[in-house]
């Protein structure tokens, strides 16, 4: 049973929760509409999520959601963009498309007593853009600079490499923004089809609204649905992870390493428990940051980072070190992925680690956005909004022997490792 919000969680975190007051309509186009009414400030925040898109794509359309989302404030069938973004700011709106691997989606933000106007807004952009050839072409210009820069910075590339290469063939292998090629090569033309193929579904689509506003207002001033229904999209496949080796050379005074290996999905029963396996890896106070920044001095920078998504999770951990040290870097890397693996981390290590992400959780809660968009996401994941709460007070259940069993689980077979430096062949591991 949930909490009061007022409760403290174990550990002294004030716990808020967040599916409290939330009411959920199902619309008569087949909309899911949540809403979660607070009143304390004249605020609104929508966030609009549709399933599908990036995972839809293939090795030679990747990017083409990006690029439509970046293409949906260019104009509408009604407005030029800059009619558009007049409009949206003499009325202080917000209004911001973003994809992600398994949704994408647009995020709008509001004084209450605009809401009207600012749900027309969105379902112009999001039923109506103008997709005009020739802001496609600039945009596609301006991505293609943007993706030719990203090889600039060792770290950032090699995290791309290492996520290219784990799952191959899977549209999770393809990277977001798509590759120079992929996005030069995308006709002006197919950008309409893919809109209609990404927006036309209305029971794939969740609205969330958290603010200053009853749940009948939202619901009488939603627009009718603006495009034809082209039915539900199918479900992403379960990506096969491969284990590989990519290296590449680049001139510049740093190495880095980034080892890549499968994680659970959002809707995995040991979610929570890799979850807090990797905040004892991530961190100022990490044993990743201790030991092999700290103690070792062998990088200026590490880190790890898990995504959990619908059809499977990756985890990946990461440094920037010098070229001399590289091998050893990536060696002492290694060592604590197999250290979790050979026994269970101290009880005490795992409750700070938890308090800390309970700590996030709740900081991060604090704008309605956040909140529109936490409680659309597991929404949309299938687990019900609910979910969010669920899955806080799961991360109070895991024990050290719950970690070691998921350490083995997705950290115990080869991993993909992918490694840019000035150098072709790594340094012998000196310690």
């Amino acid at each position: 049973m949930l909490k009061p919000m007022s409760e403290p969680a174990p550990g002294g975190v004030a716990r808020q929760a967040l599916s409290e007051g939330v009411e959920r309509h199902r619309l008569p186009d087949g909309t899911t509409l949540l809403v979660r009414e607070q009143h304390a400030t004249p605020l609104v925040a929508v966030c609009l999520l549709v399933r599908g898109g990036a995972w839809q794509e293939t090795a030679t359309t990747g990017g083409r959601t990006h690029l439509l989302q970046r293409c949906l404030l260019k104009g509408t069938t009604r407005r030029s963009g800059a009619d558009l973004a007049f409009e949206l700011e003499s009325h202080g709106i917000s209004l911001s498309p973003f994809t992600g691997k398994d949704m994408s989606g647009i995020s709008v933000g509001l004084l209450s007593r605009h809401l009207e106007v600012g749900l027309q807004l969105l379902a112009e952009v999001m039923w109506s853009p103008a997709l005009d050839q020739a802001a496609v072409e600039q945009e596609k210009r301006n991505i293609v600079q943007e993706l030719e820069r990203k090889q600039d910075d060792p770290l950032g590339w090699s995290l791309e490499l290492c996520e290219r290469s784990m799952f191959p063939g899977h549209s999770y292998s393809v990277p977001l923004t798509g590759l120079p090629e992929t996005v030069a090569d995308t006709p002006s033309a197919a950008l309409p089809a893919w809109h209609r193929s990404l927006y036309g579904r209305p029971e794939d689509t969740i609205v969330c609204v958290v603010g200053d506003v009853p749940v009948d207002r939202v619901r009488e001033l939603w627009p009718p649905w603006g495009l034809p229904s082209v039915g539900r999209a199918a479900a992403p496949a379960v990506p096969q992870f491969q284990g590989v080796s990519i290296r590449q050379s680049k001139p510049r005074h740093q190495a880095a390493v980034c080892l890549g290996f499968p994680a659970p999905a959002v809707t995995a029963a040991d979610h929570a428990a890799f979850d807090v396996l990797n905040h004892l890896l991530s961190g100022m106070g990490s044993r990743l940051f201790v030991e092999v920044r700290d103690r070792q001095g062998l990088a200026y920078v590490v880190n790890s980072g898990y995504e959990a998504r619908l059809a499977g999770g990756t985890f990946r951990c990461y440094l920037a070190t010098s070229p001399e040290q590289e091998a050893a870097a990536q060696a002492a890397l290694q060592h604590e992925l197999v250290r979790l693996q050979e026994e269970p981390p101290p009880a005490d290590e795992v409750a700070r680690a938890v308090q800390y992400i309970r700590g996030l959780h709740a900081i991060g809660l604090q704008r309605n956005s956040a909140q529109a968009a936490r409680l659309a996401w597991y929404e949309l994941a299938g687990l019900g909004y609910e979910a969010v709460d669920r899955h806080v007070e799961a991360l109070g259940e895991v024990t050290p022997d719950d970690i070691q069993r998921s350490a083995r689980t997705w950290l115990g077979g080869p991993g993909t490792v992918a490694i840019v430096s000035p150098v072709d062949t790594p340094q012998p591991a000196t310690r």
